[in-house]
């Protein structure tokens, strides 16, 4: 049986020691007003249409208006028009 040196040793570590500025830097932190609470608008959102049964995805802009949307507005009235007008009795529904 071959027996290999151990080689491996591990350096001591030195604890820190809170240097004289960091008092003050945490008394500063500590004494600054926070920032004015900004609401924060996810981007994008979700949103379910019950009436068609979809979740619609919307992006919006800095403003919070509604800049696109998936599906689009003109794909969400073709499914409301779909709804609304029943097949011909001619025409098999897909």
């Amino acid at each position: 049986m071959v027996t290999m040196p151990h080689d491996l040793t591990i350096p001591a570590v030195r604890t820190a020691s809170n240097p004289p500025d960091a008092k003050r830097a945490a008394e500063a932190v500590a004494t600054t007003a926070p920032a004015s609470p900004r609401e924060v608008l996810a981007n994008p959102t979700l949103r379910l249409d019950a009436s068609l049964g979809l979740v619609v995805i919307e992006f919006r802009d800095s403003g919070g208006n509604v800049t696109h949307s998936i599906p689009s507005q003109r794909q969400m009235e073709a499914y409301r028009t779909h709804q609304e007008t029943p097949p011909s009795p001619g025409r098999p529904d897909p």
